[in-house]
């Protein structure tokens, strides 16, 4: 039985993470498109500029992804979901508990 229900969890988290996935790629998709719309990069402004500011607004200057309040919600569920499971350690040692319990019942 807890084999079982392992596996269920493994499914789950599996479905989880290419949820995951698909949120990266459509985030990643997005941020190239509005990049250049709010980096001062994009309209070639950069000259005159000192090279050390330069390469800190490459690293800091980012724009701020549109992202909805549904999604972020959605998301934040799954992993209060994800959380409130027990590690896969914690279920082995309460599978490994009830077993002794079954076999000093059976045997004793």
């Amino acid at each position: 039985m807890l084999w079982l229900n392992q596996k269920k969890i493994e499914n789950n988290l599996l479905i989880i993470r290419i949820i995951g996935i698909k949120f990266e790629i459509k985030l990643l998709k997005t941020k190239k498109e509005i990049f250049f719309l709010f980096s001062f990069m994009g309209y070639g402004d950069a000259e005159g500029l000192p090279k050390w500011f330069i390469e800190e607004e490459k690293q800091h200057c980012r724009a701020s992804l549109p992202v909805t309040k549904e999604l972020v919600e959605r998301y934040k569920a799954k992993m209060r979901e994800i959380d409130q499971r027990p590690t896969k350690k914690v279920a082995e040692a309460k599978g490994r508990k009830k077993r002794r319990v079954n076999f000093k019942l059976f045997f004793f």
